[in-house]
């Protein structure tokens, strides 16, 4: 990593890993998904909250493209908020172009920090997972083909399933076809230093626990790892040192830094129509 982050002021860590603070217009643009995603889920079909866990936010709502099959890839997709905010409904925007493809989509919800610990939060997501591979033929897809598309925290939570030890009464091996690990952080120990840390209130045991950039992988699928060339240097750090871990540990991976993006547009331009971000999200699994 070229920015050694520990070596970064209180005032330079906020800059460098407080996307609200290097994004001004950061509410406006989470507002402008939340509006995108109340009008989506207007017209696509869906099952809503389906219940994965225990959790009161383990559920998912379950979208098919029309038509029958059997063999259709199944996404999974996973929002961000720092550990500690946010929500499946805010993101039912990136549906529609997912389906298009012809892929099942499983949008996820889970609980947060402070609620919950973020080990509990990863094992909640191994959970969703293993729902998701229980059920997906019946839901016309293929088990054997999960692709993760995980967004900021969600990038991070995406990644942990990549290294946690499967068993094979759980995930049959290779079933994570592909991840998009679109402007992750992935090693929650930053957090620790900036504000943000305030709500998620994450400890420095989970945070070294469920480092990302420390841990072998037990899976070795197709990686598409990207972060938006207008972010802060030591936010692009995270991805290219993630990226680099993935080809250390045998990966296929594909690095991108994204033109013109920042940590919110990014997502925005993972789904935009004719933008070279989705192009290279879509072939993942095309």
């Amino acid at each position: 990593m070229s920015l050694n982050w520990r070596e970064l002021t209180p005032a330079e860590l906020e800059k460098h890993f407080n996307p609200r603070v290097a994004v001004p217009e950061a509410q406006r643009l989470l507002d402008g998904f939340a509006a995108r995603s109340a009008d989506a889920r207007k017209h696509i079909p869906g099952r809503y909250d389906l219940r994965y866990g225990p959790g009161p936010k383990a559920t998912l709502d379950l979208h098919a493209p029309g038509g029958a099959a059997s063999d259709r890839p199944l996404v999974v997709f996973i929002h961000g908020g720092y550990w500690r905010a946010l929500d499946k409904r805010d993101h039912s925007f990136v549906v529609p172009p997912l389906l298009e493809t012809g892929a099942v989509v499983a949008n996820v919800n889970y609980d947060l920090c402070p609620d919950v610990t973020l080990d509990a939060m990863v094992e909640a997501i191994a959970a969703a997972l293993r729902f998701c591979h229980a059920e997906a033929a019946g839901w016309g897809a293929d088990p054997g083909n999960l692709v993760l598309v995980g967004h900021s925290a969600g990038a991070h939570l995406a990644a942990a399933m990549l290294q946690r030890p499967w068993p094979a009464s759980e995930l049959s091996a290779g079933c994570i076809r592909a991840v998009a690990a679109l402007t992750g952080i992935y090693e929650p120990e930053v957090i620790l230093g900036i504000s943000v840390n305030a709500e998620a209130r994450i400890s420095t045991q989970a945070a070294a626990r469920q480092d990302c950039l420390i841990r072998a992988f037990t899976m070795r699928p197709r990686m598409l790892v990207a972060a938006g060339e207008d972010e802060p240097e030591g936010w692009v750090a995270q991805s290219e040192a993630f990226a680099a871990h993935c080809v250390a540990g045998g990966l296929p991976t594909q690095m991108q830094l994204v033109s013109g993006a920042n940590h919110f547009t990014m997502l925005e331009y993972a789904v935009r129509d004719g933008h070279p971000l989705r192009d290279a999200v879509f072939d993942l699994w095309r």
